[in-house]
């Protein structure tokens, strides 16, 4: 799987900054547009401030909720086919994930 983003920030309920790191950073924010796109995304004047921080909250807490899941089920569906790539192929992925980790990609 190829990992584009690092460090990103994710706004919880109290607008504080979370800081995750790696994948699961980059599959919050992801899920975090799509649970907008699926709730539907309001026009600000729409609704009051205190109903579109309980909208924020409810999106937030939904992704927190299901991103441990969705990162098992895609780590147990990658992992045998990673393995069955040939192993050249896999120790360049191994590589790339280390620099990753050093920050160095």
């Amino acid at each position: 799987m190829v990992d584009t983003y690092h460090a990103v920030p994710i706004r919880d309920s109290r607008t504080e900054m979370l800081r995750r790191v790696g994948p699961e950073a980059c599959m919050a924010r992801e899920l975090l547009d799509l649970a907008h796109d699926l709730a539907g995304r309001l026009d600000r004047d729409a609704v009051d401030a205190a109903s579109e921080r309980a909208i924020d909250e409810a999106l937030e807490a939904t992704v927190d909720a299901v991103l441990p899941r969705i990162l098992d089920v895609l780590d147990m569906e990658l992992t045998p086919r990673l393995e069955a790539l040939p192993l050249r192929t896999r120790m360049a992925l191994a590589d790339a994930r280390r620099l990753r980790d050093l920050g160095l990609d």
